[in-house]
C-alpha cells in the first residue's frame, strides 16, 4: 500500500456505484449462509458495475466490518468490461463463536495522481449466518432427512369425515433464531402451511386447516413432516415424519404405485445401485359412490375401456422450487390393467433431496370425473 502514495482521508460519497452480491441479489437468499461459507478456498463474490467515477489506474479497497479484505489497482481490463469483481474468503467473513450478525461492507476508491479518495456510504448491510436450523445432521447418509428434527406430535392416527383442523406441536431445534420460517407439509411439499416462529427455543404450534387436509388426499400412510428455513435461507432438511390414515373421500380409487427400476417404492435413493428408471403404475380403480349408486353389477364407476387418465408428478426441489410434470393423457386399453407412465429423468434428479406428490385424474368414458391424489416421497 505504501508505494501507492495514498495520503488523503476518503470523502463520503453516496453517489458511488453500489456493491452487488449475486448470492443475495440474484440467488434470492436473505443473506450469506452456511453453504456459501462451507469451502474455505471458495470466496463469496461481490462486484461493482463501474460508473463514470472509476478510471484505469485508480486503486480500490474492500472493507468487511472496517477490516480490509481485498485491494488492487483498477486496470484497463476492468475499464473495458466495466465490472470490478471481488472474492471474499470465508475466513474473512466467519466470526468464531458468533452465530449470526450483520456486516457493514463498503469500498474506498483512490485517485492516485490527485491523492483523493472516496468511500461508499452508506455501506451495504449483509446478513451472515453460518449455522443451519437443526444441524449438525447426525446421519449424512440420508441427505434429504435431518434426524435431529423429531416428527410433529398431535397427528391423529386416523382422519375421517367430518374433517376438522389439526393442531400440531413442533419441538424446538438447535440454532433456532428469530425470523426462522417453519413449514409443515401435509401429504406433499405443495400442500403446506408456513409461518414464522413464535418464541425462540419454545415449542411451536401449527394449525393445519381442514382444506389443506382435504387437499392432501386419502392415504393409509399419509406423511406429515416439516422443515425450517432461516433468514439467510439456510435449510434444515426434512424432519422425521408422522403417519396418519386419511379416509375422507370414499369415491377416490386406489393409490398409484411408484416404481424404481420396476420395484414398488416410497423412497427413491439415487445413490443406491441401479438405473433409477421411475414409472407410475395406475391401479384398477373404482369410484365407490358411483358403484353404490348404480348397483354392484353395473359398470358405472369402474375402470372402463377408453377412460382418459392424466398423471401429474408434483415435485419440489430442496431449495423449495416447484417442479411439475404433467404426462400426456393415456387411454385405458384393457379394463383389467391401468396404464403406466414414465417420469423423465430430469424431473427426478432435479428434486433430489426434495419430495414429490403423485396423483392421477380420471375422465371416465361414461362422463363422471373422479380425481385421486396419492402422496409419495421422492429422492
Amino acid at each position: 500500500m505504501n508505494d501507492q502514495h495514498i495520503t488523503s482521508r476518503p470523502s463520503i460519497r453516496a453517489d458511488l456505484d453500489p456493491l452487488i452480491i449475486p448470492v443475495i441479489d440474484d440467488g434470492g437468499h436473505g443473506g450469506i449462509g452456511h453453504d456459501d461459507l462451507n469451502d474455505p478456498d471458495d470466496g463469496v463474490v461481490l462486484s461493482i458495475r463501474m460508473g463514470p467515477l472509476f478510471f484505469a489506474g485508480d486503486f480500490i479497497e474492500l472493507f468487511w466490518d472496517d477490516v480490509l479484505v481485498q485491494a488492487f489497482p483498477i486496470t484497463a481490463e476492468h475499464y473495458v468490461s466495466r465490472i470490478i469483481g471481488f472474492s471474499v474468503l470465508p475466513k474473512d467473513i466467519i466470526k468464531p463463536g458468533v452465530d449470526i450478525y450483520t456486516a457493514q461492507v463498503y469500498y474506498v476508491i483512490h485517485d492516485i495522481p490527485t491523492g483523493t479518495s472516496a468511500k461508499l456510504d452508506p455501506p451495504r448491510e449483509v446478513l451472515v449466518k453460518n449455522t443451519v436450523p437443526g444441524n449438525p445432521d447426525p446421519v449424512p447418509d440420508t441427505p434429504y432427512l435431518n434426524e435431529n428434527l423429531l416428527a410433529p406430535t398431535g397427528v391423529p392416527a386416523e382422519i375421517v369425515p367430518p374433517v376438522a383442523p389439526v393442531t400440531l406441536t413442533i419441538d424446538p431445534w438447535q440454532h433456532m433464531h428469530d425470523g426462522d420460517q417453519l413449514t409443515v407439509y401435509w401429504g406433499g411439499t405443495q400442500n403446506k402451511v408456513t409461518q414464522p416462529i413464535v418464541g425462540v427455543n419454545q415449542p411451536q404450534t401449527v394449525i393445519v386447516p381442514a382444506d389443506v387436509i382435504e387437499s392432501g388426499g386419502d392415504s393409509p400412510n399419509l406423511r406429515v413432516l416439516y422443515s425450517i428455513r432461516d433468514l439467510a435461507s439456510n435449510w434444515s432438511l426434512y424432519s422425521e415424519a408422522a403417519l396418519t390414515n386419511v379416509a375422507i373421500d370414499p369415491s377416490r380409487p386406489a393409490q398409484p404405485r411408484i416404481l424404481d427400476d420396476g420395484q414398488p417404492t416410497l423412497k427413491i435413493d439415487l445413490d443406491a445401485p441401479g438405473a433409477h428408471v421411475i414409472t407410475v403404475a395406475i391401479p384398477v380403480y373404482v369410484n365407490a359412490l358411483e358403484v353404490k349408486a348404480h348397483g354392484a353389477n353395473a359398470k358405472k364407476g369402474r375402470m372402463a375401456l377408453n377412460d382418459e387418465i392424466t398423471m401429474t408428478w408434483e415435485g419440489e426441489t430442496a431449495d423449495g422450487l416447484p417442479l411439475v410434470y404433467v404426462a400426456p393423457v393415456q387411454l385405458v386399453t384393457d379394463p383389467g390393467f391401468g396404464p403406466t407412465f414414465a417420469i423423465p429423468a430430469e424431473y427426478v434428479t432435479k428434486i433430489a433431496n426434495g419430495l414429490a406428490k403423485v396423483f392421477y385424474d380420471v375422465d371416465p368414458a361414461d362422463g363422471t370425473l373422479i380425481v385421486f391424489h396419492a402422496v409419495a416421497p421422492s429422492p
